[in-house]
C-alpha cells in the first residue's frame, strides 16, 4: 500500500474540492448550473486543457489516489489551447491533496515542442532548462511522463465570488512516450461531464449550500487514475 507523501512547509493556501459526474446533456447541464442559488456566472470563454502527468515506474501517485491515501501528490505540465507542437507558457504544477482539501504551486517552465515520441528524456531536458527550485528538481528526476490528456473546461462563479465550478467535457488520453499517430482513449461514456467545485478552506461554507440544487453524483473521479486504467490496465 501507498504510505502518505510529506511535503515542505508552506503558507496555506487550500481550498475545498468536491467533484461531481452526470451524464446529463450538456446544455441542460449548463442551464441547470446557472439556475443554481448561488448564481453561477461564465467567467472565461471555453478552453482546451492539455496536461502531461508524472509518475514513478511504480505508479506511487496512482496507487496512493486508487488507496485512498489522504495526504498526496502529483505531478503535471499544463499549458492550454493546442495539444502538440511548440508550446508556449507551460507551466509545472504539483497538486497536493490533504483529505477534501488541494492546492497546486505551480512553477513556469521554458516553452517545448510536444510531438511524435515524446519521452522522459525530453521531459528532464525541458526541467533542466526552466528556473525550478531545488526541492522541485529534486522530484522531477525520479518520475517520468506516463499519460497525456486533454479536454475542454467551462468556468463559472459564484455571485459571492467564493465558489469557482468548472465543467470539463470530451476527455481524451494518450499514452507516454507520445504516440506518433495522436489517436487517443476516450473516457468512456464519452458523454460524461466532470463537474468541479472549489472554495476557501477558511471557513467551510457547506457544500450543500451549492449542490442542493444539483442532480449530480458526487465522486473522487481523477483524471490522472482513469488514464491510467484505459492504458495501461
Amino acid at each position: 500500500m501507498a504510505s502518505e507523501t510529506k511535503t515542505p512547509e508552506k503558507p496555506n493556501h487550500f481550498r475545498y474540492e468536491r467533484k461531481f459526474t452526470t451524464r446529463w446533456p450538456y446544455q441542460n447541464t449548463i442551464e441547470l448550473i446557472r439556475r443554481n442559488a448561488a448564481q453561477f456566472r461564465e467567467i472565461y470563454a471555453e478552453r482546451h486543457i492539455n496536461n502531461i502527468y508524472f509518475d514513478d515506474l511504480d505508479f506511487a501517485n496512482y496507487f496512493a489516489n486508487d488507496d485512498g491515501i489522504r495526504n498526496r501528490l502529483k505531478t503535471r505540465i499544463r499549458w492550454y489551447g493546442d495539444l502538440s507542437g511548440a508550446i508556449k507558457g507551460p507551466a509545472l504544477e504539483i497538486k497536493i491533496k490533504r483529505g477534501w482539501a488541494g492546492e497546486k504551486p505551480t512553477f513556469k517552465l521554458a516553452p517545448f515542442t510536444l510531438g511524435p515520441n515524446f519521452s522522459s528524456l525530453d521531459a528532464q531536458a525541458l526541467f533542466r532548462r526552466s528556473d525550478l527550485p531545488g526541492w522541485i528538481h529534486q522530484r522531477v528526476i525520479m518520475e517520468s511522463p506516463m499519460i497525456i490528456n486533454r479536454y475542454a473546461r467551462r468556468y463559472f462563479l459564484s455571485a459571492d465570488g467564493h465558489c469557482r465550478l468548472t465543467i470539463d467535457r470530451d476527455l481524451r488520453f494518450f499514452r507516454c512516450p507520445f504516440p506518433g499517430d495522436f489517436v487517443p482513449r476516450f473516457h468512456e461514456p464519452r458523454e460524461s461531464l466532470i463537474i468541479e467545485m472549489k472554495y476557501s478552506c477558511d471557513g467551510d461554507l457547506g457544500i450543500d449550500v451549492f449542490s442542493n440544487d444539483f442532480r449530480f453524483r458526487m465522486t473522487k473521479f481523477s483524471k490522472y487514475a482513469t488514464g491510467v486504467n484505459l492504458l495501461y490496465r
